[in-house]
């Protein structure tokens, strides 16, 4: 009887073990990278000199990523050849809809990383900026996308 009760007792552990593995495994990293034309942006024209990698036919304000909660998102920037300039993301802001981070700002040095702890509520999105600036200048730059989460 005990060897029966022991043997339950770990095939308990082991289913779980496995349904909290398997849970855990829908979460993903994210990764938005921000590329720029580094020798010719400015504030007045980041929609023509900034993208997420998009089609043309969509805009950098209709750019919109959908993740779920749990997920983790880093948000990196990268020059668009041949401009050869660093891109640091330097902080992405709550600016309208669903919050879905602790936080309404997210700060950063050259990538921005946020846990996405709630999720968008139905048909509604998370308008945020990305704060960004380019070869060290002390000028910050912003592009505003768009975020959805699901649970």
């Amino acid at each position: 009887m005990k060897t029966t009760n022991k043997f339950l007792i770990l095939i308990a552990i082991l289913l779980f073990s496995f349904s909290f593995n398997s849970c855990a495994d829908d979460k993903k990293d994210i990764t938005i990278t921000l590329y720029v034309d580094t020798d010719n942006v400015k504030q007045s024209n980041t929609s023509t000199t900034c993208n997420f990698g998009q089609p043309d036919s969509i805009s950098n304000k209709e750019y919109l990523v959908k993740a779920k909660v749990g997920d983790n998102i880093t948000w990196v920037g990268a020059a668009i050849p041949p401009s050869e300039g660093e891109v640091n993301i330097t902080m992405i802001k709550h600016i309208k809809g669903s919050k879905v981070f602790d936080k309404d700002e997210l700060k950063g040095k050259e990538k921005v990383s946020g846990k996405l702890k709630y999720s968008t509520k139905k048909d509604s999105l998370f308008k945020y900026k990305i704060f960004f600036t380019v070869n060290d200048e002390n000028k910050q730059y912003h592009i505003d996308p768009k975020l959805q989460v699901q649970e």
